[in-house]
């Protein structure tokens, strides 16, 4: 079965963050937040809400004082920084309702303002940089000019698939962060029979249950009991119990009873899973059980390796497991996807080699049409992975009211700095907190936002200059992500922070491709720290040992495999706080947008417990009224009639909220595309269309004939400024062309042709990437690949 039919729960869990906040609800399904109230902050609104906050596709067509105007889609040039946007695009104008249409190029910037929930891109404050006519004579190009301005007004915001205009971006324009990433394999285990892996962060650690002569397992995600007095281990799996004498050499049995003191667990949250699970249920297939003290992969195949044949290459994929799991007929190895790095070996067992950076050139001939594509992101060189690295370089920003939000932060004892090696910082040593002492004086990162005091235990006030020296800390530091937080501006009242996927556990490899967690070198540092193994899991991320996988339609990894554990693995969510007496456990997940999970914490020492959804993207974490993003006009309230007319409210960025009613501008209608292919806007000016044997001119005629015009006819100045019309009663001159086909007596020269092609190609993954997502989107947040034969699950 494939993992998507099994990890509903986890994916539940990562797709909270990208929800914007939205509450889990006991079933798994998602609970609308409260409309957000109007942010303190002030600032000018955009002046209406887009009709439609949704990419429907494209063309797109405007209509003004009967005339319409056909945009073809836009092919970016630069987007610097990801805040304004310059892109060009094929235009068509024409009579409503009349064939003749004029060809034109319209070059655009525009501020953007991304909703990463939705995968979509607000333009606002639009501005036509050029719009020409080739072929039309300037009386008439500033007459189609004040069409085209009437049609679609620049104050009227328009919505574009974020999926599409990252298809479209040349990576050499981004400027993307990568870094030397551990990508050294891990102990990786392999199973023919169903199997799971335990894993504990380090030595096993284990803490009295309240009220019981048992003891529970802190630093594993599992349900681990150990009586003492019987000497046996015993292992929740799903609803049957396993257990076992040894818990690092086995052998795991079925538990044919299980301690009498695991029914008088406290009842709370916390135990509910547990308590579910007594006297359980015989297991129907005896797991294999993997227990390892370092962070470690499992390969599960049902029997032997089966595999198919991937035409055009020459690779195998095995079809009887849930790894991405490849075979080489030329080399005769096998190569393995884990956390987006690649190993080898000659046989499954192993042992594994690093093959990150020389995976054979076959790989990028996998399908993109096909289960087989999420894999494409961490090939090198291919489209796929050249967005991934864009999406992890574009920062979520949110806007901060400085007086509203603080941090409370805590230590175990007296706070302990260590200093992190290469640089002038020291860290707290003993605090769940990310918490700096640089030149004197103290910075703490938590969600997302820098704070600073004099003192390390505060009082905490929002930080408006990070030091560089916090930007120095390096990759094999466990404390490394806070340097992918940023302040980018301030003001007396508010902070403009945000961070790019590197914080939340994604970073850009050096070898091309997103990578999950830094290697090795990290979850060790973690696991061997003897103090305060507990404090680093959040912000560090381990690599393996969670089956994090690549989701496209979620924009990152996930991690939900039923290997690795009840509670999704990632995090290793059983976790004891000394300084609180807390010990928890929780389902994480991680992904570009933030970390988060539903979590349940007992405290043995007060006998209380709590329940808390969280995440770590910071536009949910004090309320609109300390926090707002550029994404709140993706959720606005709207509403449509029957004449066309959206009703709603748009919230900005800048703070301003502003209720609207418009009709026939925003987004524009859809229309299909015609029946000689679209049109694209090339450097030199021209629109080409591809009629199937090339690429060929959509000309316009520098002859006129006459058309009757409408009553009242657009006019404006040579520079397409502000327009003004004027009563016409008679024929004005319209160009035309020699179809909508365009004029197939200019070809296109070989590099316009190569330019056209590339811009067809890109465009074609645009329209794909952003349908996938939709139907992500649509299916509540599920994985769409089609399901694998086999499997092996152990539940």
């Amino acid at each position: 079965m494939k993992t998507h039919q099994i990890v509903r729960t986890i994916l539940a869990a990562a797709y909270f963050s990208a929800m914007g906040g939205m509450a889990l609800s006991v079933d798994n399904t998602f609970a609308q937040p409260a409309a957000p109230a109007a942010p303190a902050s002030g600032g000018q609104s955009t002046g209406g809400l887009v009709n439609d906050p949704e990419d429907h596709g494209w063309p797109r067509k405007f209509e003004a004082n009967g005339y319409e105007v056909i945009v073809y889609a836009p092919q970016v040039d630069t987007w610097p920084d990801f805040e304004r946007i310059n892109f060009r695009a094929a235009i068509s104008v024409g009579q409503i309702g009349s064939d003749d249409r004029t060809f034109g190029v319209i070059k655009v910037s525009a501020k953007t303002e991304i909703a990463f929930k939705e995968r979509l891109v607000l333009l606002n404050d639009r501005k036509i940089e050029d719009l020409t006519f080739p072929g039309v004579d300037a009386a008439e190009a500033a007459r189609l000019k004040g069409i085209v301005n009437d049609a679609t007004p620049p104050k009227h915001p328009q919505t574009v698939s974020l999926d599409r205009l990252v298809a479209a971006l040349d990576p050499a324009t981004v400027n993307i962060r990568k870094v030397t990433v551990n990508t050294a394999p891990p102990k990786i285990f392999y199973s023919s029979k169903p199997a799971v892996m335990v894993m504990f962060m380090g030595t096993p650690r284990f803490k009295p249950v309240p009220g019981s002569d048992l003891l529970f397992a802190i630093n594993t995600n599992w349900d681990i009991f150990l009586d003492p007095a019987a000497q046996k281990y015993y292992l929740l799996d799903g609803k049957s119990w396993l257990t076992t004498a040894d818990l690092n050499k086995g052998a795991w049995t079925a538990a044919a009873s299980i301690p009498p003191a695991l029914s008088k667990l406290p009842a709370d949250e916390n135990w509910n899973d547990v308590r579910s699970a007594i006297p359980g249920e015989p297991a129907k297939v005896l797991p294999a059980v993997y227990v390892t003290e370092e962070p470690a992969e499992l390969i599960v195949c049902a029997g032997d390796p089966e595999m198919e044949v991937i035409p055009g290459t020459s690779l195998m994929l095995v079809t009887n497991t849930e790894t991405h799991l490849f075979y080489n007929t030329v080399e005769k190895q096998y190569y393995m996807l884990a956390a987006g790095r690649w190993f080898k070996a000659a046989a499954v067992a192993g042992p594994w080699s690093d093959s990150s950076s020389t995976l054979p050139e076959d790989f990028k001939k996998l399908p993109d049409n096909s289960e087989m594509a999420e894999v494409l992101a961490s090939v090198p060189g291919t489209a796929a992975a050249n967005e991934a690295m864009i999406m992890a370089s574009i920062p979520q920003k949110a806007t901060i009211n400085r007086a509203d939000v603080t941090v409370n932060v805590t230590y175990d004892g007296t706070p302990v700095f260590k200093p992190i090696e290469s640089t002038t910082v020291q860290y707290a040593y003993n605090s769940p907190f990310s918490v700096f002492l640089v030149d004197g004086k103290y910075y703490c990162c938590n969600n997302a936002v820098w704070f600073e005091s004099a003192t390390p235990t505060g009082v905490w006030s929002v930080c408006t200059v990070v030091p560089k020296a916090i930007y120095t800390i390096p990759p094999t530091s466990p404390k490394y992500n806070v340097t992918y937080v940023t302040v980018y501006e301030s003001s007396p009242t508010t902070v403009v922070t945000g961070y790019t996927a590197g914080y939340s556990g994604e970073t850009v490899a050096a070898t091309g491709a997103v990578m999950f967690g830094l290697g090795l070198v990290v979850g060790a540092a973690i696991a061997n720290d003897d103090c305060c193994w507990g404090y680093h899991y959040p912000p560090s991320y381990f690599s393996y040992g969670c089956g994090a996988v690549w989701h496209g339609g979620y924009g990152g990894y996930v991690a939900g495999s039923s290997y690795y554990g009840p509670y999704g693995g990632a995090g290793h969510a059983a976790a004891y706080n000394p300084s609180t007496g807390v010990y928890s456990r929780a389902g994480y997940a991680y992904g570009p947008n933030g970390a988060a999970g539903y979590r349940t914490a007992y405290n043995p020492a007060t006998g209380t417990s709590a329940a808390h959804a969280a995440g770590t993207s910071p536009y949910g974490s004090w309320g609109s009224s300390a926090v707002s993003n550029g994404s709140q006009w993706a959720t606005a309230s709207h509403s449509t009639n029957s004449q066309g007319t959206t009703t709603g409210s748009l919230q900005t960025s800048s703070g301003a909220s502003a209720a609207t009613v418009q009709g026939k501008y925003g987004n524009g209608a859809t229309v299909a595309k015609s029946s000689s292919g679209d049109y694209y806007a090339s450097h030199n000016g021209n629109v080409y269309t591809n009629t199937g044997s090339g690429w060929e001119q959509a000309g316009n005629s520098s002859q006129t004939k006459s058309a009757t015009a409408p009553t009242s006819t657009p006019t404006t100045s040579s520079t397409g400024g502000t327009n003004q019309t004027k009563s016409a009663t008679s024929s004005t001159s319209k160009p035309t062309t020699s179809s909508t086909e365009g004029s197939k007596a200019s070809g296109a020269s070989k590099s316009t042709s190569s330019e056209m092609q590339q811009q067809s190609e890109s465009r074609s993954r645009g329209e794909q990437n952003s349908a996938r997502t939709s139907q992500y989107k649509s299916s509540g947040g599920q994985r769409s690949a089609p399901s694998r034969s086999g499997g092996g699950r152990s539940r």
